[in-house]
């Protein structure tokens, strides 16, 4: 995880803060990477003068709500079920059919307002909520 010093470095997305946040990520090992709040960084690199912390706090409402939903149980399959629930159900988190090559799909700000997004952009937001809850949950590289 990224951890504190970022997110009180960047609170609004100046770009040049924006960039040197990006840079630093670049130096961690991936494992040690939030690919939220990495994505969060990047969308805001588009979005110049936007305050980010309406974002993090979505990311960590969805964060606690994926470990108060899967807490009560080590089942693979219910865990599953949760972040189902959570994230299709509750969160209304879609890939957008009608205006797939909209910019807005790959930018993670717009997916958060809009609840429409890219494949990828809604993935990070599965592995966000996955992390949260201590699962070893990796995305996968492929066509």
């Amino acid at each position: 995880m990224l951890g504190g010093v970022l997110k009180e470095m960047v609170e609004v997305s100046d770009r040049a803060e924006v960039l040197e946040a990006l840079r630093q990520i670049g130096t961690r090992a991936d494992d040690k990477i939030d690919i939220a709040e990495a994505a969060l960084l990047l969308a805001a690199s588009d979005r110049p003068g936007e305050p980010l912390e309406p974002y993090r706090e979505q990311l960590a409402e969805l964060a606690e709500q994926a470990r108060a939903g899967t807490s009560s149980t080590h089942s693979v399959e219910l865990q599953v079920k949760a972040l189902v629930d959570l994230l299709v159900d509750q969160w209304d988190l879609h890939g957008d059919t009608e205006t797939y090559d909209d910019p807005r799909n790959a930018n993670l700000m717009h997916v958060l307002e809009r609840r429409r997004g890219l494949p990828v952009a809604i993935g990070i937001l599965w592995l966000h909520a996955g992390h949260a809850y201590g699962a070893d949950i990796t995305g996968l590289s492929f066509p």
